[in-house]
């Protein structure tokens, strides 16, 4: 069976009109596992705002990273999930962020700019 782009989009679409959260988040994890493996998924509730995060003692590179998910495709969004974990990890160098919203190279590369500084 071929699944198609726009049967991904409409599906990804149902997610968000139906504000499935949660169902998103789980997706998000499977896909962020398959580019780092080593991520260890988070209890859906109560996260700290890390979705997944493997600590930097863990990793194989020395590099602690998390993924973060959400409906929501804003750098407002990104920013308070990066406050709330830091309370409590501050080995995050690396940061996966999903949405199935659409976010342009230009966005991408601003929010990035940002949050760096």
């Amino acid at each position: 069976m071929t699944i198609y782009r726009t049967d991904i989009e409409k599906a990804l679409d149902e997610i968000i009109s139906n504000e499935e959260g949660m169902r998103f988040q789980g997706l998000a994890v499977v896909l962020a596992k398959l580019k780092c493996p080593e991520l260890i998924a988070s209890e859906r509730h109560n996260d700290l705002g890390l979705d997944a995060y493997v600590p930097a003692h863990l990793a194989h590179d020395g590099i602690g990273k998390a993924l973060a998910s959400s409906l929501t495709a804003t750098l407002e969004k990104i920013k308070g999930d990066i406050k709330q974990f830091q309370k409590h990890v501050n080995d995050v160098s690396i940061l996966l962020f999903a949405t199935p919203k659409k976010v342009t190279r230009d966005a991408e590369k601003k929010w990035m700019d940002e949050i760096q500084d």
